[in-house]
């Protein structure tokens, strides 16, 4: 009887257990569920043709949204407030069409904050394509350039130096 015991204790301890493992299952489904929705949720509120909305996927929504953030948290600074009528969706038709190359802004750290519609005609990718590579200037160039973009990007220029229009400006010629 002894040993039954053990054996009746053994199956309730076992069930106990597979019980537990389908709730977990059904949490973590349950989780993803949810996220997936959130991430749907993001989509539609990018500022995306509906074309490219059907044809994105989550790591590219995910890149998007934090380009986006990181572009808006720059442009509401006061000293970024040219940078924001610039960039803004009405003038960067405009803009682009002027333009015969097209126009990459990132920060001193590399972060992208905005990448011109028009890279499409020179580099043969979509925005939406370069960011689910990175949000990062260094995601996007040869790791030959990487210290070439860094020195020139940590050379020693006072933050205050952005506000105002400088006379000199810098190339930077790197492989993509």
């Amino acid at each position: 009887a002894d040993k039954g015991g053990n054996i009746e204790e053994q199956d309730r301890a076992g069930n106990a257990e597979d019980i537990t493992n389908q709730s977990t299952k059904g949490a973590s489904k349950q989780r993803r569920s949810l996220i997936n929705l959130e991430i749907e949720h993001l989509k539609e509120l990018l500022p995306l043709s509906e074309t490219t909305r059907n044809h994105i996927f989550q790591l590219q929504v995910m890149a998007l949204v934090c380009t986006y953030i990181r572009k808006h948290h720059y442009s509401d600074c006061s000293t970024w407030r040219w940078h924001s009528t610039l960039l803004s969706h009405r003038w960067a038709g405009t803009f682009e069409k002027a333009l015969r190359e097209f126009l990459l802004v990132f920060d001193r750290q590399g972060k992208i904050l905005y990448i011109s519609g028009n890279v499409n005609e020179f580099l043969g990718h979509s925005v939406e394509e370069l960011l689910c590579h990175g949000d990062s200037i260094y995601d996007l160039i040869d790791p030959k350039d990487h210290s070439s973009v860094q020195s020139v990007l940590w050379s020693g220029l006072p933050s205050t130096s952005i506000t105002k229009p400088s006379v000199d400006d810098t190339t930077i010629i790197c492989r993509l």
